[in-house]
């Protein structure tokens, strides 16, 4: 019938069966009788929960190809983008590369040259700058 536990530590005490200690619950496994209803009559489960076949009106289908369109014209101007990127980087590769300046090479030490000379190159480049006109002093008031 059930299996019995003893109640007490001393062995003497009453013995009780398993469902008076759990309060009487009682379990029986499910028959195939009462799962009919959640299977179908070929023995498939059903679909619950679904809202059937997809059926789209003409505005989802509107916006869908919308947001297609969209997508479609994205990847364009990306690739587009990319090669007018390329050429750039190719014409900037092509293009001569220009010395520095004249105008800041005065500062440097160039190669060979003793470092009296550079600091004689920096003076003759300070005095050929133009330098602003005081402004005429302001008669007293």
């Amino acid at each position: 019938r059930g299996t019995t536990v003893s109640a007490g530590a001393g062995g003497g005490a009453a013995k009780l069966s398993y469902r008076e200690i759990r309060g009487g619950i009682d379990y029986e496994p499910g028959r195939p009788e009462t799962y009919q209803r959640v299977l179908g009559q070929d023995g498939t489960y059903w679909t619950q929960g679904s809202l059937g076949g997809t059926v789209d009106s003409e505005e989802q289908i509107r916006a869908r190809e919308k947001r297609e369109a969209i997508k479609e014209m994205d990847r364009q101007v990306r690739a587009e983008n990319a090669r007018r990127f390329e050429a750039a980087k190719a014409r900037e590769a092509a293009k001569p590369k220009s010395p520095p300046s004249e105008r800041f090479n005065v500062f440097y030490k160039q190669p060979g040259e003793d470092a009296l000379l550079a600091q004689y190159r920096r003076e003759m480049y300070a005095k050929s700058v133009p330098k602003p006109t005081p402004a005429a002093p302001k008669p007293p008031p």
